[in-house]
């Protein structure tokens, strides 16, 4: 709150340089939207009082307050350079000149356009004649009635935002209801809630008063600490009043009544402590803003400011459309009478998922100790991540149990973020009920922001691909499907969903973020349904720096083909499934005829996605690599597939490395990789891969199938959370949208 900041227009005389025929006050209302048309209420020959706000016309019915007998009426004001006063009869608008006599119909309307707020009030004096002068100048008319008074206080208010994304509030923008993409474009944004307000609770002046010299613990976690103001779309009502207001006049800030649980709106308390006046906490849709006192030097054009900051909260419930705008009011009200409005529309501020190529921030992997469970994998994970400066996070698995998901965190979490003009932070996604913020915090832990989207799965269902410009400068969303753009290769089923394998819920979520579009890949042929079994990505050399991994059967079989030449071998040598031994010869692997139809049915699935990828993202046959890969039905599901070996495409890209699961093929004593290695590593090498290849052996803590959250032979990928680098360029409101 404070005072002093000038508009431009001069001080307030009638030598300053602003002329009502220039038009209205500087900080107009630009838009049909924001000029209100009141009608008021005069009472006959007595003196009326109004408050107005710049940017409105007060429109007075003649003929409520003119007598039986007038014919002529007459117009005086103390302050010509504040006011513009038309008359409107039978549809034409004219002037109303000074000291002249007008025609005075049945139907006449006088019109006060508010240009300016004044220091003081603003006379209007209304007077009628019995004799119709005809427009001619009358210096000195013989008046015959009373005249009616109108003393107008003249203000000038506004709901302002950040609305042309540079940083800075603008006086009144004409944008800040409205929102167009691109470089060029305009409206504002509104941010996303963060764990570090999570505790903000509402909390009355009063309370604040009386326990602030007590220490009351509660109001200390509540709302006594630093507030990051980048965390909020920060608003400001701008008033220009000399005085204060009547006490039947008051000022109100609301949202719609569906909007209460999806945003919050906080001010500061005279102590500088925040409160929340709207929001969840509150269940209030309106709030009443306290009129700031007059500067006791403050002139006419001096602006005293309220801050208010508004924060989105719970924008999703799982069972209707996500919100892309939230509407926010400035109400002026006498008594019930809402006499002043002004509106902005904020647009949700976007959830991004980064692309697997981005650099990784920090690891969470469920800690397998207490299960018996080998730690070579998370060793080798650590060591990693430690290298490029990244962190490894090992969670207690007690505390993920109760999850329907579990220990696959992939599943029912995402590392996202979200933009601002004022910052990039981190936003996870949880798939959890709003309830269960304990559990929530037990797996996260508080230095993470993050939101949630209601009781739903299925983010491992989803990955973003890297920037490819110009069409998908932040990368598109792959997200799983129940059927193949509406075909069916092979004798398949067809999907409930209107994006197949996601629930539809979690399907409106990834629709309203727009900015990845959405291409769809089969994968309900799979038994966990994770995308990264059928597609991913490595860093490469080249126009796209990338290169697409897919598997491959037949490449798979080229290779133990090969390797049979030169004497037997086995797959999956010395390691137990489900306490079997899983070492299989590889001429007995290519001996089943049967094992070979059933790879070549869901090969035609992988190479289905691959056409659908060129086509929809523009790839080219030189952007695919393929690696050998072999499948076999599902105990649980005969439809449905499951890896015969760890899927090498569910690989990870940690900086410099890329983890490759490890995948147990046939090899000699006196190799150092097995054949299926060597493979990947040559190709690798061959389509220019900036990374370095690591292989991790996985099998015992996720590809032996000993616990039911086991049963689908999951991978690495799928119960490793990465957190990557935010960070978006363009960012994603400059993105040209249609």
């Amino acid at each position: 709150m404070g005072s002093g900041v000038s508009l431009p227009g001069g001080i307030d005389n009638v030598l300053s340089d602003f002329k009502p025929k220039e038009g209205r006050y500087p900080l107009k209302r630009y838009k049909a939207a924001h000029d209100v048309s009141r009608v008021v209420h005069l009472k006959r020959e007595a003196v009326n009082f109004d408050l107005c706000v710049v940017g409105t016309t007060l429109e007075i019915p003649l003929n409520k307050i003119a007598p039986t007998e007038a014919r002529s009426f007459i117009v005086e004001t103390t302050h010509p350079y504040h006011i513009d006063v038309r008359c409107l009869h039978d549809d034409t608008i004219s002037d109303v000149a000074s000291q002249s006599f007008h025609s005075l119909a049945t139907d006449s309307r006088l019109l006060i356009d508010i240009l300016r707020p004044g220091i003081t009030e603003i006379q209007v004096v209304i007077d009628f004649d019995f004799i119709d002068h005809g427009g001619s100048d009358v210096l000195n008319p013989h008046y015959h009635y009373i005249p009616t008074v109108l003393n107008l206080r003249a203000i000038y208010i506004s709901l302002d935002v950040d609305s042309d994304r540079d940083g800075e509030i603008e006086h009144n923008s004409a944008t800040k209801d409205y929102w167009k993409w691109g470089m060029d474009g305009y409206g504002p944004m509104l941010a996303m809630k963060t764990t570090k307000t999570r505790n903000l609770s509402p909390i009355s002046d009063e309370r604040v008063m009386s326990n602030k010299a007590d220490g009351d613990p509660k109001l200390s976690d509540a709302v006594v600490r630093g507030v990051d103001e980048k965390e909020f779309t920060i608003l400001k009502i701008r008033l220009i009043m000399y005085d204060v207001a009547p006490a039947e006049y008051q000022v109100c800030v609301s949202v719609d009544e569906d909007c209460k649980q999806s945003i919050s709106i906080y001010t500061y308390t005279i102590e500088g402590l925040l409160r929340q006046m709207i929001g969840p906490e509150t269940s209030e849709t309106e709030a009443v803003v306290r009129w700031p006192p007059p500067s006791s030097n403050a002139r006419s054009e001096d602006i005293i400011e309220t801050k208010l900051l508004a924060q989105g909260q719970q924008l999703y419930d799982g069972s209707t459309q996500s919100k892309e705008f939230v509407a926010i009011k400035l109400s002026l009200y006498k008594k019930k009478e809402v006499i002043y409005e002004d509106k902005i529309y904020l647009r949700v501020c976007t959830w991004i998922l980064p692309s697997p190529l981005a650099a990784p921030v920090a690891l969470y992997v469920v800690d397998d100790k207490s299960e018996g469970v080998t730690e070579t994998t998370v060793d080798d994970l650590r060591n990693t991540v430690e290298a490029i400066g990244a962190s490894l996070v090992t969670i207690p698995r007690h505390k993920v149990t109760s999850h329907p998901e579990g220990e696959v965190l992939s599943a029912w979490m995402a590392c996202g973020f979200t933009q601002t003009t004022e910052q990039t932070q981190t936003m996870v996604a949880v798939a959890m009920h709003q309830d269960e913020d304990s559990k929530r915090d037990l797996v996260l832990g508080s230095h993470l922001n993050y939101f949630t989207i209601g009781k739903v799965w299925g983010f491992d269902r989803i990955m973003a691909t890297p920037p490819m410009y110009p069409y998908f400068p932040l990368g598109a969303l792959l997200v799983s499907s129940l059927t193949p753009g509406g075909e069916t290769p092979g004798n398949w089923k067809f999907g409930d969903y209107p994006v197949g394998y996601l629930p539809q819920s979690m399907t409106h979520f990834i629709n309203s973020q727009k900015v990845q579009p959405i291409v769809e890949v089969f994968t309900d042929w799979l038994a966990n349904g994770d995308i990264a079994s059928v597609v991913n990505f490595v860093p490469a050399t080249g126009p796209r720096g990338f290169k697409v991994v897919t598997p491959s059967m037949y490449i798979c079989r080229d290779l133990l083909l090969d390797f049979r030449k030169d004497g037997e071998g086995f797959l999956c040598e010395g390691k137990t499934l489900n306490g079997i031994d899983a070492s299989i010869k590889v001429s007995n692997i290519l001996a089943d005829r049967e094992f070979w139809k059933m790879n070549q049915h869901f090969q035609s699935f992988i190479d289905f996605n691959r056409k659908t990828l060129r086509r929809q993202l523009g790839l080219q046959t030189d952007d695919f690599i393929e690696l050998p890969a072999l499948w076999q039905r599902c105990k649980g599901d005969k439809m449905r597939a499951v890896p015969f070996f760890p899927n090498m495409t569910s690989m990870m890209c940690l900086g410099d490395n890329i983890i490759i699961p490890k995948p147990h093929g046939p090899k000699r004593k006196y190799q150092t990789l097995d054949r299926f290695e060597k493979y990947t590593s040559d190709e690798f090498k061959s389509n220019r891969v900036t990374a370095n290849v690591q292989f991790v052996d996985d099998w015992q803590r996720y590809f032996d199938s000993r616990r039911e959250s086991r049963s689908y032979r999951s991978s690495l990928s799928s119960h490793v959370l990465v957190q990557r680098r935010p960070g978006s360029s363009p960012a994603w409101w400059e993105i040209e949208m249609s």
